[in-house]
């Protein structure tokens, strides 16, 4: 999904509205420095969308669950003390559905669902499976708020 279509429809739900900061690319992640809190920030490197949220504790969620020596942010991540959320990945390899993981994360981060469930019971073990559910999430949301 293109940068701007994932921000126009992260933007339509007023809930994700209210604490989503914008997508930026790693150029941008550079100066960036979390204003608000809640935040959430979506990250696009190397065309995989990855998602950092400042709150009382700050976090890091990447559907591939990919090392944290992978993102040339290392020292971002320090300076924030983000915690990475999923061991294991929660998408497939090939799947090309990375944006729509953010966008039910940013969903249910919005509406304040705590980040063990979200870690634990919100995604199936099976990458599978769960691109089938984010691809359903994405229908039910579109046709929530267009």
């Amino acid at each position: 999904m293109e940068k701007e279509r994932l921000e126009s429809l992260l933007r339509r739900d007023p809930k994700i509205r209210a604490v989503f900061r914008g997508v930026c690319g790693i150029e941008e992640l550079r100066g960036l420095r979390p204003a608000e809190s809640p935040s959430i920030y979506v990250l696009l490197y190397r065309e995989h969308y990855t998602v950092f949220y400042f709150g009382l504790d700050n976090w890091f969620f990447d559907s591939l669950a990919l090392p944290l020596d992978y993102y040339p942010f290392g020292d971002f991540l320090s300076d924030y003390c983000v915690r990475h959320v999923f061991d294991s990945p929660i998408q497939s390899d090939e799947s090309d559905a990375c944006s729509l993981f953010c966008l039910k994360l940013c969903f249910l981060l919005a509406r304040k669902f705590p980040v063990s469930y979200i870690g634990s019971s919100a995604f199936k073990r099976n990458p599978a499976e769960n691109e089938y559910i984010v691809r359903g999430f994405l229908e039910n949301f579109i046709d929530r708020f267009s």
